[in-house]
């Protein structure tokens, strides 16, 4: 049976900007993604992903057992 790796935090600003706008845009086009009551364009909605991220309030993580990127709100800011 194998442990199940925690996700590593991965530092967003040392991502190309381009390949950080495509994980932003991936997460704020998800299914469930959008509870605003006043509907906002994708480049509104990855600004303020964005903002999230310089403020702390997200994350960026790796997931080792998908090997994938994923961005996590952080719910104690």
């Amino acid at each position: 049976m194998f442990e199940e790796e925690s996700p590593v935090e991965v530092p967003w600003t040392e991502l190309p900007a381009a390949t950080m706008r495509a994980v932003a845009e991936e997460f704020c086009t998800r299914d469930g993604t959008d509870y605003a009551e006043v509907e906002l364009s994708l480049d509104e909605r990855v600004a303020l992903l964005m903002g999230q991220l310089e403020s702390g309030s997200a994350r960026l993580v790796f997931e080792a057992t998908t090997q994938s990127l994923g961005i996590v709100r952080d719910e104690r800011t």
